[in-house]
Formats: C-alpha cells, structure tokens, sequence
C-alpha cells in the first residue's frame, strides 16, 4: 500500500508520485510493502531534521526504513524541491521523482556518506527514472 500525504499549499500530482513508487516496486522486484511519502514544507522537514537525525537545517529528503512488512517513509521537503529544480535546470516535476526515488533508495539501504556512495546511487536513480521514461 503507497500512502502519500501532502502537507504543503501546493497541488502536487500525487498521481505520478504513486505510479512511480510502483515502477520501483517493479524494478527492483520489491514484494508487497507498505511505504509512506509526505511532502512538506521548510519548516517541518527542518524540526524532523533536528529531532530525528540532531542536524539543524533543511534537506531535500529524509527515509525512515521500516519492518518486514513496511518499506519505510520517505519526507521530501517540496519548498527545497522547488529551489533544487530551478538550480539543476530540471522540471519541478522530475526533480520531485528524482529525489522520491533517491529517498526509496535509501529504504533498500543504499547510502551516501561518501562522494563515490553519493555518485553511485545519483546514478542508479538516473538509471532507473530513465528506464521509466522510456517504458512507461
């Protein structure tokens, strides 16, 4: 079950948000998982950053992973979105799935403490939004 709640201001098509989490499940061959995706504003993914992770400021996405059962939750902050989209050259849309699917990424537990780390998933969810775009 994909659960995606939006807490901002803004229309966001939830839609393409859902159709994308569920080419991932395909993908990458992920059985029946519960995952939850919020989309909020600055000022709340800046209090989960703080009380969750004890880092003070605003960041793109945040993932929780689950249990068995429950992939995880992924926290996209779509102000910096906005900011991200306009900086990369790249639609508010595609950076939206871009940085969902870096999000569930970190749920199967890649990681990106390293610059090559960081590289390397940046790359599998190119690879992947790109596989999507030509099957969809």
């Amino acid at each position: 079950m994909v659960n995606i709640t939006n807490k901002t201001p803004y229309q966001i098509d939830t839609q393409a948000l859902e159709q994308t989490i569920f080419s991932f499940f395909q993908y990458y061959n992920i059985p029946d998982k519960n995952v939850s995706v919020a989309l909020v504003d600055d000022k709340e993914i800046r209090r989960v950053n703080k009380e969750f992770l004890h880092r003070d400021g605003v960041t793109d996405v945040i993932a929780f992973p689950g249990s068995k059962k429950d992939l995880g939750e992924v926290i996209i902050d779509y102000d910096q979105i906005e900011r991200q989209a306009e900086e990369y050259g790249n639609s508010v849309d595609y950076e939206l799935k871009f940085v969902l699917v870096h999000g569930l990424l970190h749920l199967l537990g890649w990681e990106d403490y390293t610059p090559e780390d960081k590289e390397e998933m940046l790359e599998e969810g190119e690879r992947f939004l790109n596989f999507v775009n030509r099957n969809p």
